[in-house]
């Protein structure tokens, strides 16, 4: 690295709850983490198609099978982890001296969202659910678009808004909000553009989950911590009633339950001064046609 990364113990943004990691155990569950390694293998397999060398790389959040892809796929790159999470940092710091001969990649515990990396320093960056740790995507992309040089790739895999609207919708007459709201890929394309990000193609998908009992449910997310931040929330106790008539809902009549997943997939790249368009008229995006349709 050109410049010496953040201290160690930078403050962690607290805007929301590591939301990513809720999402992540919610949709990928506590065996085999399927959505989780979905999303990483969809990653893994369009940094194959991209004709790139970088030699400067970026990584938000602890992924060891998209970590594993990235060094094989460019073994002389310098790859640096950006992750907030203290465990899954631990875990990252620990693979870097005893899972590879030799470190390859190097660990800091922080917060993407206001940290300050070394300007222009990363040829490519890419994030696994991890940028929905943010209340909105903007901290995060301006952090990106300050640390990546002009031309540099940026791929990410993130929450849609459809995330979880079964659960939202069983929470809905409570009044209060119990579930976080993700981005839509207007808002995504639109926050792109905002901080110099161009030729932006965004694909979505959709998932089902499946569970048979809420008690696993509520254990995928109270297993990472996650909690509920949202400033609409309630303040007191949700009672058991509350809680029963949500799960009335929510449930068939054996107690089981599906949830969506949608997740939207973005490949953009660093604007340069003759790229980035900026007479746009405010509000509207340029999105590829690629986009509209699924692979």
């Amino acid at each position: 690295m050109p410049e010496q990364l953040p201290p160690m113990n930078q403050a962690r943004e607290s805007t929301r709850t590591e939301s990513d990691a809720a999402v992540q155990r919610v949709l990928a569950r506590q065996q085999g983490g399927f959505v989780f390694q979905h999303t990483g293998a969809e990653l893994a397999e369009r940094i194959e198609m991209l004709a790139l060398s970088p030699l400067r790389l970026l990584c938000v959040g602890w992924d060891r099978e998209l970590t594993e892809a990235l060094l094989d796929r460019w073994p002389q790159t310098r790859l640096t982890i950006v992750e907030s999470n203290h465990r899954l940092a631990t875990q990252a710091r620990s693979a870097a001296t005893r899972w590879l001969r030799k470190p390859r990649f190097e660990v800091a515990e922080i917060s993407l969202a206001g940290a300050e990396l070394p300007a222009a320093s990363f040829d490519l960056a890419l994030a696994n659910l991890t940028l929905a740790r943010s209340a909105t995507p903007d901290g995060a992309l301006k952090t990106l678009a300050h640390c990546l040089q002009p031309g540099a790739g940026l791929l990410f895999a993130m929450p849609g808004p459809d995330t979880l609207k079964e659960l939202r919708a069983a929470w809905a007459d409570d009044g209060f909000a119990h579930v976080a709201v993700f981005p839509d890929m207007h808002d995504l394309g639109s926050a792109l553009s905002r901080h110099g990000f161009t030729e932006s193609v965004l694909n979505t998908e959709t998932l089902t989950v499946q569970y048979e009992r809420i008690s696993r449910f509520w254990e995928d997310l109270t297993h990472q911590g996650a909690r509920n931040c949202e400033p609409q929330r309630r303040k007191t106790l949700t009672g058991n009633g509350r809680f029963r008539e949500m799960r009335s809902r929510l449930e068939d009549a054996d107690g089981a339950f599906t949830v969506t997943i949608e997740l939207i997939y973005v490949q953009c790249w660093r604007a340069t001064s003759q790229s980035h368009d900026r007479n746009l008229p405010e509000g509207e995006v340029r999105i590829s046609l690629d986009s509209l349709t699924r692979r």
